[in-house]
């Protein structure tokens, strides 16, 4: 979707971290995986359990954290641009014959 967007945005193009993210949202599944696969080969234990939950606990709280990051970076350009539109139709309105 950013693809199809990042044409129309031009001069407010920001770094976006939206891949970051995508990739942060499947370490908890990676994990998952990981827990099935120990459980099947019965070589899960308790410390391995612990880092297993320390990991998936991380992860989601470092995906909400980039996420917030987002958000706010996505809301001021957003601001930016409807500002830059705002001025512009200023100067639009100003030209017209009256």
């Amino acid at each position: 979707m950013f693809k199809k967007v990042a044409p129309y945005i031009g001069e407010y193009n920001i770094p976006s971290h939206e891949r970051r993210i995508c990739r942060l949202m499947k370490v908890p599944l990676i994990l998952c995986f990981l827990v099935i696969r120990f459980f099947m080969e019965n070589r899960m234990d308790q410390r391995k359990c612990l880092l297993i939950g320390l990991a998936c606990l991380l992860s989601v709280a470092l995906e909400a954290v980039l996420e917030h990051i987002t958000n706010v970076l996505q809301s001021s350009a957003g601001y930016k641009v409807f500002a830059d539109l705002r001025l512009r139709l200023g100067d639009h309105l100003r030209k017209l014959p009256r």
